[in-house]
């Protein structure tokens, strides 16, 4: 017969692998983030959201034949860029409350790169804490 204390320990342990294991995962951290160097921009909704600052924010807007990106960052600098390039539009409309942004735009301001993640990466707005 196995000894009543053997049994907790073993019961503990569990309970704490348990525990642990459902708060692991991989996070990533983007704030809201350009470089107008190299003209790109990329954030995610939640980060620039929960933010410190009240500056932050990134996103994207469209209706059937026009869209357009945006993006501020933590010192209240922002850029922007339009399209109304189809395939691009069709990127934009996969945006959720959670997503990760990444777009490029000519020195026109005309988008020429959008790309958008959801992912288990990305905190999800809810969640409190990094």
């Amino acid at each position: 017969m196995i000894p009543k204390t053997v049994v907790r320990t073993v019961a503990l342990a569990a309970l704490l692998s348990s525990a642990f294991a459902a708060s692991a995962g991989s996070r990533a951290v983007y704030q809201a983030y350009f470089n107008d160097a190299q003209r790109w921009a990329n954030g995610t909704m939640t980060d620039a959201r929960g933010s410190a600052d009240n500056n932050q924010l990134i996103g994207c807007y469209h209706n059937a034949s026009f869209a357009g990106c945006y993006v501020t960052n933590a010192a209240g600098q922002g850029r922007t860029c339009t399209t109304t390039n189809p395939a691009l539009i069709d990127v934009i409309r996969e945006i959720g409350p959670e997503s990760y942004i990444y777009f490029q735009w000519n020195a026109d301001g005309t988008c020429n790169y959008v790309l958008v993640e959801n992912s288990s990466r990305f905190k999800p707005g809810s969640a409190s804490g990094t």
